[in-house]
């Protein structure tokens, strides 16, 4: 357990205990969800601190989705992030759950949560103006969703960059990496279902929350939910563009196809009229018309060649050679 005090005259400071004389105007109470018994912890430190029990369930499931659900005392929201380590290759994503009192927050998360740990460590070194310290829960947690928000961005450029390279790698006649392919198209459509249980997750909140937000904050998270939106509308414009490379790679194979069934097409059309005709002279009848003349072979095959050199002209004229 760590406990961060916000009060108006200090800058933030962590804290071992809370006493009954601790004049504080917030109080962050921060868990790894290892801690299974956190709602105890705090429950022996501040007065009439109760939560559902389906809720304490929810902190501590590694797979929730992002989700809000609101209390008579409390907001909890659940906002899915990225690990510290992941890449586009192998997308991990964490869990956090926000626990929203009048003059506390309790959060719960993976211990390598590296948002929590950033906004943490900016407060207690005193990086942040007096102004931009936060006075209540609402406004703490913007601070960690602005961070866990701004890794989801810093995606944009590898997704888009490792888009080229598949761009001049479909483009080429031995590509056969489908299965790498499919795995970045399947990440996108990941990205893309975060996106929007975090939007879910944001503006329900946002509508239902029975704390009151200020100008200044609901700014601040129309801004977040607008990076949020940059964000999917970033992933669905890739996506696209992935499809359109599929379809071009398609295209690209069937004209392929079509250049080297072409000339063999010709050569069927041409030869057909000229195994007709051979199958004809072929034919063991006795009476067949120039079987028994002296020029029959010269004329049989001067009228193969000249129906040979007529298609092909015509081929020509049609352009279809």
């Amino acid at each position: 357990m760590d406990i961060i005090m916000f009060t108006t005259t200090k800058k933030p400071q962590r804290v071992e205990d809370l006493d009954e004389e601790s004049n504080f105007q917030l109080v962050w109470f921060d868990f790894s969800r290892q801690d299974t018994s956190w709602f105890k912890q705090v429950r022996d430190l501040l007065k009439n601190f109760e939560v559902d029990e389906k809720h304490i369930l929810d902190s501590l499931n590694e797979l929730h989705p992002s989700f809000f659900d609101g209390m008579q005392s409390y907001d909890m929201v659940i906002f899915r992030g990225l690990c510290q380590e992941t890449t586009i290759e192998k997308l991990e994503t964490q869990p956090t759950a926000f626990f929203l009192f009048e003059r506390c927050l309790v959060t719960v998360h993976s211990e390598n949560n590296y948002a929590i740990h950033l906004v943490k460590k900016r407060m207690l070194n005193n990086h942040y103006k007096a102004h931009h310290l936060p006075v209540h829960a609402a406004a703490l947690m913007h601070q960690i969703l602005d961070v866990m928000v701004n890794q989801f961005l810093a995606l944009r450029e590898p997704f888009s960059e490792q888009l080229d390279t598949w761009r001049t790698a479909l483009l080429n006649d031995d590509f056969k990496d489908w299965q790498a392919f499919i795995n970045h198209k399947r990440q996108l459509r990941k990205v893309e279902m975060l996106c929007e249980q975090q939007l879910d997750a944001l503006l329900a909140w946002r509508e239902d929350t029975r704390g009151l937000l200020d100008e200044h904050l609901e700014v601040r998270y129309n801004d977040l939910i607008e990076h949020i939106h940059r964000m999917l509308n970033h992933v669905k414009n890739l996506q696209n563009e992935i499809e359109f490379l599929i379809q071009l790679q398609f295209s690209t194979q069937a004209q392929r196809t079509n250049k080297i069934v072409l000339p063999l097409t010709l050569v069927s059309i041409i030869f057909l009229p000229l195994n007709l005709i051979a199958s004809i002279f072929g034919m063991n009848f006795v009476d067949l018309p120039l079987l028994q003349h002296h020029f029959g072979y010269v004329y049989a095959l001067g009228g193969m060649l000249t129906l040979a050199v007529g298609l092909l002209l015509m081929f020509k004229w049609n352009k279809w050679l």
